[in-house]
């Protein structure tokens, strides 16, 4: 299902971009962080929640420009 506003071929690219994130995480991290990222990944009801869920969690915010 696609999100409003957007089409579903944006909506598929967006969700497949989410995981090759993580799996990027999961490459770099060290072992006991992939541990805690399959376990966030793990936590919610499905997949889609998962990976939101680590991007929240894992991934660092953009700087601001000043």
């Amino acid at each position: 299902m696609a999100e409003e506003g957007i089409s579903s071929q944006a909506a598929s690219r967006k969700r497949l971009e989410g995981y090759a994130t993580v799996l990027r995480l999961l490459q770099e991290a060290h072992p006991e962080d992939c541990d805690r990222i399959i376990r966030d990944l793990r936590r919610p009801k499905s997949l889609a929640g998962g990976v939101k869920t680590v991007l929240e969690k894992w991934m660092p915010e953009p700087e601001l420009a000043s």
